[in-house]
């Protein structure tokens, strides 16, 4: 990519049939960088906005399906953030707080189901928990302990 991003955490990938957009984090954000025809070149760094709180250089994951990626990271609070954007993303986007009750310890995965669900797991206190969408683009639930 172009134009440098201050990347400060390991990369995470999504290919939608041989466009590829990559994450990392960038200060204290995420930025993006996509390839958009197979074996091409790399556009510029697009800074994907920031939220309440720092988002700690902590790496990125992605979930890809239905035109968007859904972007999650944990955060300097130990919280998870998450933003979903248009894939390729264009421009910076609006993050919010996922799920409640649970302060985390790692880097969280995630997948989405066959119902267009995101859900997401990490560990917290020696435990892993979990929040899943109400519905496809809903809201995160309170995290349970598996």
């Amino acid at each position: 990519g172009t134009g440098g991003a201050q990347i400060n955490s390991e990369p995470e990938a999504v290919n939608d049939q041989g466009r590829v957009t990559v994450y990392a984090a960038a200060g204290s954000t995420v930025s993006s960088v996509t390839r958009t025809t197979p074996d091409g070149t790399f556009n510029a760094w697009v800074n994907l906005g920031s939220g309440p709180s720092s988002l700690a250089g902590a790496t990125p994951f992605a979930i890809f399906g239905g035109g968007y990626d859904s972007i999650y990271t944990i955060g300097g609070d130990r919280a998870i953030w998450g933003t979903s954007v248009l894939s390729p993303p264009t421009t910076a986007a609006a993050w919010s707080q996922i799920g409640t009750g649970a302060l985390l310890s790692t880097v969280p995965v995630g997948i989405r189901t066959s119902g267009g669900v995101n859900c997401i797991y990490a560990a917290s206190n020696g435990s892993v928990v979990g929040t899943c969408q109400s519905g496809p683009g809903g809201y995160f639930g309170t995290w349970s302990t598996m």
